[in-house]
Formats: C-alpha cells, structure tokens, sequence
C-alpha cells in the first residue's frame, strides 16, 4: 500500500444525488493501492466521495490529483518503478440490478447509473428499462439493471456500490448479478447471483436490454420463463433515465 497525497479543489456541484461543494480546498491523504498511486501520480483526474458521521455525503468529479507518493518509511515512491505496476486491469463485463420501494427510486437510479459512470475503471454499457414489481407482503417495488465495463475486481466493485447506497440512506439496493470470467461462493459475494436467476424483477428488464443475456450459463430467457413473480413485473418506462417518467 502507498499514500497518495492530494491538494484537492473543486469548485463545482457534486453529481450523483450527493451535496455540492463548491470552492473547496483542502489536503488529503489516501491509502490506495501501489497501482492505484501511480496512476494518480500521473495526473489523473480523480472523483472523490467524502462522508460525514451525520450521514452528509458530496461527490467531488474531476479533481486534478497532484500525488505525492511514499512508502511507510517516508521515502518517495518512483511511479515508473517496477514495484508499483501502472498496467491497467482488463476489463470485464459486469451486471449490476437496481432495486428501490421508494417513491423516489427513478431519481435515485438515475443519480446511481451517474455516479457509476464517473467512477475511475468503471463504464456504463447498457441501461434497462425501468420495471415495477408488485408485491402481496411489503410495497411495491422498482427495478433495473444495468450493464458496465469494469476494470474493478468483483470485490472493489461491490465496495463502490455499497458506498452508492450508503449515500443514498440504503434506500436502494445495488447488487452485482453477474461478472464476466467470475466466480464466487462467498457468502457476501456470490457470482452468479443465485437469487437473480429466480426473479424476473431481474431478468425482464435484463433481457429487455439484451435479448441474448446470459447469467453464468444460463441464458435469461429460459430463466425468465421459470420465474414465478413474471405476472407481478411490469415495464414503466424504457426511457426512464432521460427523467419524468414516474
């Protein structure tokens, strides 16, 4: 691990649903990975999340990083170092279901597929339609699912969500249903999701957005057709993200 050192100032809103800060300067430190840092070392633009105890949260974009990078000793870290690998992840489809009980939960997708496609490794690639679900024992539900191109490993990614819904009150639920090349039975991680492969909340609005989808090996469609809640899943909108559709 290395710390990165960053002399941040941004003067323009936060986006993603988070509180803007405007004019803000200020010194932080980071504990990233050595390949992380020598990314930043390079002049990246960088997006910066701050949280505070009373639940406040801003998202600051395209901050200019200027790192200073040193090892646990206080000596400067060379990003060309061979120690401190630079070479970008390759990346790797992944999807990722949107789910909500909130009257809100339109303006918080949205607000969640934005902040998403700022994070640093992390692409937007496909966007569903957005789906109701009716439920007999709580209230009813929002859903859809989107697609990325990832360069996060599954875990790095599931942290990035967490920390969506986090700013968000948990008022969503972000879950990653599948990731190319993965996977996992780790109780806090599994891949496929088996939960997904079960719930047309999931698989309709996927395969709305891509009719030959796949969850592991198991095409959607042959899943879907299995789903006992299909006559409770209804489309609303599949232009919902350009806004007003609820």
């Amino acid at each position: 691990m290395a710390n990165a050192t960053n002399d941040a100032h941004d003067g323009r809103d936060g986006l993603g649903g988070f509180g803007g800060l405007g004019g803000l300067r200020a010194q932080v430190t980071l504990t990233v990975p050595a390949a992380l840092a020598a990314r930043l070392a390079s002049g990246a633009h960088v997006d910066v999340i701050v949280h505070g105890e009373d639940g406040f949260a801003a998202l600051l974009t395209g901050v200019d990083a200027d790192v200073t990078i040193v090892n646990e000793d206080g000596t400067a870290v060379n990003p060309s170092d061979s120690a401190v690998p630079a070479a970008p992840a390759v990346p790797r489809k992944a999807i990722i279901s949107m789910e909500s009980t909130e009257p809100d939960a339109e303006r918080m997708f949205r607000e969640a597929v934005v902040t998403l496609d700022g994070l640093p490794g992390v692409e937007i690639t496909g966007i569903s339609p957005l789906y109701s679900v009716t439920n007999f024992d709580g209230p009813d539900a929002f859903t859809a699912v989107v697609t990325v191109s990832s360069k996060l490993d599954p875990k790095a990614l599931l942290g990035m969500l967490e920390t969506i819904e986090s700013a968000h009150d948990d008022r969503l639920d972000l879950d990653i249903v599948d990731y190319e090349g993965v996977t996992s039975d780790d109780p806090g991680l599994m891949i496929p999701w088996p939960s997904a492969t079960q719930r047309a909340a999931i698989l309709s609005p996927l395969l709305d957005m891509d009719e030959d989808a796949h969850i592991g090996k198991e095409p959607v469609s042959f899943l879907l057709a299995m789903a006992n809640d299909a006559p409770r899943v209804g489309m609303i909108s599949s232009n919902w993200i350009l806004g007003g559709s609820v």
